[in-house]
């Protein structure tokens, strides 16, 4: 069991629910949790989750395809089951937001089909650097600090007011909102989505990053506060 909060903590228990040990996870990433495991002798085990054997809807926009699983699932079950995803003898990878238009695009792809939310394959690795880890932009980055922060290049991202944030130092990993095409930070193994699985340049070649945009405006959600997913 991982608790989060100020202080994230995870609970060991056996199979007869005994708590067997406790530890306390501060600015703790996923392989230092598996290696944490590992030291007390468990054998960390993934959840599993089930997709169909076709998406539950797809779309094309310029030359990409697009695949919607509405199943949600953690962004590394999304990770997973795009890699081995193909279509027209392309990989498939967690969607990525190269333009505006692309942006524009998902958004009404994913309210077509009354999907609120998905995960896009980015993260932030060293907390205040965003970088693409899916699709031909992977390792590339696009964001430089929080809500206040610059974009680095151009991209389709924007983000809520006051994200992202890093709440409670265990935000790592982004989600594109489909009522208002912005994102927000949210905690990797914590947080739930669907899942867009894209298909288009499986190389950067050719591709001209022009110098640092100006930072985006981050988008309020009309009527609404603003809260963390």
């Amino acid at each position: 069991e991982w608790v989060s909060g100020a202080t994230p903590t995870a609970y060991l228990y056996d199979d007869q629910g005994n708590t067997l040990n406790e530890l306390t996870l501060t600015d703790t990433t996923l392989d230092e949790l598996f290696d944490l495991l590992r030291s007390h002798g468990f054998t960390p085990i993934l959840p599993n989750i089930i997709y169909p054997d076709h998406p539950d809807a797809t779309a094309v926009f310029g030359d990409h395809h697009y695949d919607l699983y509405v199943t949600p699932n953690y962004l590394f079950n999304a990770q997973e089951r795009a890699v081995v995803s193909t279509y027209d003898d392309k990989q498939g990878y967690v969607v990525t937001l190269s333009t505006p238009d692309e942006t524009a695009f998902l958004r009404s792809f994913l309210s077509e089909h009354n999907v609120p939310h998905v995960w896009i394959g980015a993260k932030d690795e060293s907390e205040t650097e965003w970088k693409w880890i899916t699709g031909p932009e992977s390792g590339q980055q696009f964001w430089e600090g929080y809500d206040t922060g610059r974009s680095t290049c151009p991209s389709g991202v924007t983000w809520r007011s006051g994200e992202p944030n890093n709440a409670d130092d265990d935000e790592d990993c982004a989600i594109l909102h489909a009522s208002d095409a912005a994102c927000n930070d949210v905690r990797c193994m914590l947080e739930k989505s669907a899942l867009v699985v894209e298909y288009g340049d499986t190389s950067l070649e050719g591709v001209v990053f022009e110098d640092p945009a100006p930072p985006p405006s981050s988008l309020p959600v009309e009527g609404e506060e603003k809260t963390d997913l």
